[in-house]
């Protein structure tokens, strides 16, 4: 069997402290400059959550489960998903039409009261949708399905309510933070027991907790209000022996043995520059519980040579895994900044070197598709010229300056930072490839669009 080859059992069997035929590679969000090398065409994001929470990011999945589906045959990684991430609260906006709430406003009862709760019919059945169609998608390939959720605590903070609020009414009003979780955990159960209907191979969960340093409430309130939560949904999980997984930004390794009390199987991405130190966390509980990630994309991943990412990753896999339940996995996600030789120099070494039984000095793999395009990369071949031929705009999450709303901004040529559709508005328009790729100004304006 190729290396290449996905199989959704060689995760769960991380999950589970099972070697197979080698350690998986797991990304929930490879960003689109590298998903447009490695398809040789622009096909977006693998996630959607990437592009922050708004109205668009409820409407459909990022990326055709197809192209999806090819990637993951071409780095052998053996899921394939999208989010349900941000609850959908809603508000009703000046148009008479509900709109969902990104922007931390809601700080009185008042304002709580008029806040509309998500819709079955509207916000879990039309991810029921996608689920079929990314399960559909995945018939006779053995790639398993994941959706990554319940943010119950982030959301409020980062989108319902803002953080500074949010932290303040930690302690002035504990009702109303509650209130708002409680909200929250409603999608989420929605969520996740419709994905557990369907079948899903395991529920992703994603609440940043964590902060440099430690966690972001502290270990009593995080225990408090974080924790209840995520039992609940493992809990619901175990029902149909659905495994949870668990992502948080930061260091927020002082709660992992209650995430193991609670049964969760898997903790990601133990970031290296929070302060948590991956081979510490696994003298002490990598008997408990797969550990994924810390791959540095603020180090070696970024700056990094492709042999000092195959340096680290056999550093890794030679400390981590040898009980068979570590997963290769960056310390976060795989941004546009990251080199493509870099990010094909860490698959290709996982499937080099990740083989079981682990042996060290192993020739280059023949069936690995990423080690066939780091060679070409480093001889300088198809792929530099391929890099000119698909234009990827600078694009950050932030303040759109010409509406105001938090959304993913388009860096212009003039220097302004735009929602897309502010900049369609202002007659910009961006061409991704061929001979016209780049931004130009048009004619045109959103205003005139149906």
């Amino acid at each position: 069997m190729s290396c290449d080859t996905p199989r959704i059992e060689r995760l769960l069997a991380a999950f589970e402290h099972r070697k197979v035929d080698r350690v998986p590679n797991f990304e929930i969000l490879i960003e689109d400059r590298h998903t447009s090398r490695l398809l040789g065409k622009t096909v977006g994001h693998t996630l959607g959550s990437a592009k922050g929470a708004s109205e668009d990011e409820y409407v459909s999945p990022p990326m055709d489960p197809g192209d999806y589906i090819e990637i993951c045959k071409m780095i052998g990684q053996d899921a394939i998903g999208f989010d349900a991430l941000w609850a959908p609260l809603k508000m009703m906006g000046s148009d008479g039409k509900p709109h969902i709430i990104t922007d931390g406003s809601i700080h009185t009862w008042e304002q709580l009261d008029r806040v509309i709760p998500h819709s079955k019919e509207l916000d879990i059945e039309p991810r029921r949708a996608y689920l079929r169609e990314y399960m559909e998608a995945c018939k006779g390939t053995d790639i398993g399905t994941t959706i990554m959720t319940a943010a119950p605590v982030m959301t409020p903070y980062q989108f319902i309510v803002g953080f500074e609020e949010f932290m303040m009414k930690l302690h002035t009003d504990r009702d109303f933070i509650e209130k708002i979780i409680s909200m929250c955990m409603d999608y989420y159960m929605d969520i996740v027991e419709m994905a557990c209907e369907e079948g899903v191979s395991f529920i992703y969960i994603a609440d940043d907790i964590g902060q440099k340093g430690g966690l972001l409430m502290g270990p009593e309130m995080t225990r408090k209000w974080a924790i209840p939560c995520y039992r609940k949904i493992v809990e619901k999980c175990s029902e149909y022996g659905v495994p949870v997984a668990m992502h948080s930004c930061g260091n927020a390794v002082e709660i992992i043995p209650d995430l193991i009390d609670i049964g969760t199987v898997m903790y990601n991405p133990v970031e290296p520059t929070s302060g948590a130190d991956i081979y510490d966390v696994f003298r002490k509980y990598g008997d408990k519980i797969a550990l994924s990630g810390n791959i540095d994309i603020a180090g070696v991943l970024a700056f990094g040579t492709p042999e000092e990412v195959e340096k680290d990753i056999i550093q890794h896999i030679e400390a981590l895994g040898g009980r068979g339940s570590y997963i290769l996995t960056s310390s976060h996600s795989v941004t546009n900044d990251i080199p493509f030789e870099n990010f094909m120099a860490m698959i290709a070494a996982g499937h080099r070197h990740g083989a079981y039984p682990l042996s060290k000095g192993r020739p280059k793999r023949g069936d690995c598709h990423a080690q066939g395009r780091l060679d070409d990369l480093l001889r300088h071949a198809v792929e530099k010229e391929q890099e000119h031929n698909i234009f990827t705009p600078v694009t950050r999450y932030g303040v759109c300056s010409g509406c105001g709303a938090r959304s993913v901004t388009y860096f212009l040529p003039t220097e302004e930072k735009l929602c897309e559709h502010c900049y369609k508005r202002a007659g910009w328009q961006l061409i991704h490839e061929g001979s016209n790729q780049g931004w130009h100004r048009t004619t045109i304006s959103a205003d005139s669009e149906t």
